[in-house]
């Protein structure tokens, strides 16, 4: 299963599998172009509730109870943390693992063992660096 978007992993298997986003979630998370008119502008938490309030009144809840569940938590805001795709910029870098190892080798390294650390996160690279960084809290 892939929810677009729930973590990293997620966007991982969108782009691996070349699957289709529909983005419901606005920059301002509010909710958009989802689908259901009643919710259609509501910030998640209260679009939750509104939903859970439709499958009742149409008698489609069997049971309802509480779950523990584990969300990503922003450092600053203690809020949620949501995913939402937007432009950014990457430097290339998974094709030049071969030039970073032996730039890598090169250099002497104080204390000596921070060079196989070095080495160890170039060969595990798995995608390009992210140089943008766009995260709103």
């Amino acid at each position: 299963m892939c929810c677009s978007y729930g973590d990293e992993v997620d966007v991982f298997w969108v782009k691996k599998h070349n699957l289709g986003e529909k983005i419901v979630i606005d920059r301002y998370g509010r909710m958009k172009n989802c689908g259901v008119p009643e919710i259609e502008g509501m910030k998640i938490e209260e679009a939750r509730e509104t939903i859970m309030k439709l499958f009742e009144s149409k008698g489609l809840v069997v049971k309802r109870d509480p779950i523990t569940q584990s969300k990503q938590i922003s450092e600053r805001g203690k809020v949620p943390v949501e995913i939402l795709p937007v432009k950014q910029r990457f430097v290339n870098l998974l094709d030049k693992k071969d030039i970073l190892l032996k730039k890598n080798d090169e250099m002497n390294r104080y204390p000596a063992f921070m060079k196989k650390r070095s080495n160890d996160w170039i060969e595990n690279l798995q995608r390009d660096r992210n140089i943008s960084r766009s995260r709103k809290f």
